[in-house]
């Protein structure tokens, strides 16, 4: 089969789907990942070959926090970008795999007769009466309020995407589409997370596949430095808020600082897109680039982060307790999910972040019984969810069995 995997987003959307596409490969298939363009070095390092949708997505990011109308004029400029890109490499494929902030794909698909799947990477993506939609940093919400952050969902997407989404389609000859997200986060999602830390909630129980994470095996080694510095001393805390940016670094390096000097450790710090580090850092503290997780977690005695999917399954995986500092969207659900798993204390975020709130959670990680749930809770993690997801989406679909676009009706 010749596969197309297609994603905008962070490295948190792009880094499952190399994880996918390279179990795809293994299986004998042909497999192309479309994402923003700084993600080619990427897929083509890891042995995938690669096709741009747009620009930096970091760019794209940063530039669109200047307010809302910015955000509008970014997300249709970028929309039509990927419309005049993803159709030359979906056609003639034999399946388009979604995730991110792609919802356009699936009219993609539906224009050139490919079958579909989005997958996403937790549950609070997909509609349920159990749940608030994606954008709303609450959980354990009543129904009432659940009902209604949807309907704000679809309204609020339909606001900033229908009009290019839909212009491409009647142009196409496809009729408009009337819920630009909910159509595109479809009933044949996979989820790619694990069922310990991310459950079904009851309405979506036989509607959608959940095979388990897809998780990185990377072998790369640990810099030298990096290296040195695990051997000059005890195990450090790890602290990183990955792709998530920041207004003001320097003031959070300090309460990073500040916390790491009250709580007696020694620390990694995570540049990321935030620059965190700074030029001046005592001996306890070292400020790195991107690293491989599956090297150095295991080496860590907890770890601060953003609440990403793959971080906190990362996090899970190696068996060490979370502190967890949502930021945006679903970080606020796992960062519910690994306290209520006793993985991590009770989270704050972002904008709460102090020396003394981010102290005292640390030194909730270092009880023997943190330590010692987080390992326990490890052995229970799936390890084979990509090879699920895999045979879910190479089952034979033929072509002629795909059900017709749906057309618009002549004048």
């Amino acid at each position: 089969m010749r596969i197309v995997l297609a994603t905008f987003g962070s490295r948190g959307d792009v880094q499952p789907f190399i994880v996918l596409g390279q179990a795809l490969v293994r299986a004998g298939h042909q497999v192309v990942l479309c994402a923003s363009e700084d993600f080619g070095g990427f897929a083509t390092g890891h042995g995938l070959s690669f096709h741009a949708l747009d620009t930096s997505f970091e760019a794209w990011l940063r530039d669109s926090t200047q307010g809302v109308g910015k955000l509008a004029e970014n997300m249709r400029t970028s929309l039509e970008r990927r419309l005049e890109e993803l159709p030359k490499v979906v056609e003639g494929a034999d399946l388009l795999v979604a995730t991110g902030l792609l919802v356009e794909a699936r009219s993609v698909a539906e224009v050139l007769r490919v079958p579909y799947r989005y997958v996403a990477f937790c549950p609070r993506v997909q509609r349920s009466r159990y749940h608030a939609g994606p954008s709303f940093p609450v959980n354990h919400s009543p129904p009432w309020f659940n009902r209604l952050s949807w309907w704000f969902t679809r309204v609020s997407w339909n606001r900033f995407a229908a009009g290019p989404i839909n212009a491409w389609r009647v142009r196409a000859g496809l009729a408009p589409t009337k819920d630009v997200f909910n159509e595109a986060v479809t009933e044949s999602t996979l989820l790619a997370a694990d069922p310990l830390l991310a459950p079904l909630p009851p309405d979506l129980v036989g509607k959608t596949s959940q095979p388990g994470a897809w998780m990185l095996d990377d072998p790369t080694p640990l810099p030298d430095e990096v290296e040195a510095f695990l051997a000059a001393g005890e195990p450090p805390v790890y602290v990183g808020f990955g792709s998530m940016l920041d207004e003001d670094p320097v003031r959070t390096m300090r309460e990073v600082l500040e916390a790491v000097r009250s709580t007696g450790v020694r620390a990694l710090v995570s540049r990321g897109w935030a620059g965190l580090g700074g030029e001046s850092l005592p001996a306890e503290v070292l400020a790195m680039g991107p690293v491989s997780h599956n090297a150095l977690l295991p080496r860590v005695r907890a770890m601060v982060h953003h609440g990403g999917a793959g971080t906190t399954h990362a996090a899970a995986r190696a068996g060490i307790p979370q502190v967890v500092v949502p930021h945006i969207l679903d970080q606020f659900y796992w960062a519910d999910r690994v306290h209520s798993l006793g993985l991590a204390p009770k989270p704050f975020k972002r904008s709460r972040l102090t020396a003394s709130r981010l102290a005292e959670s640390l030194r909730w990680c270092l009880r023997p019984e943190a330590q010692q749930r987080a390992r326990e809770l490890a052995a229970q993690v799936r390890t084979d969810g990509v090879e699920q997801a895999v045979a879910l989406l190479t089952q034979e679909r033929p072509r002629d069995a795909l059900p017709p676009p749906a057309l618009c009706e002549a004048p």
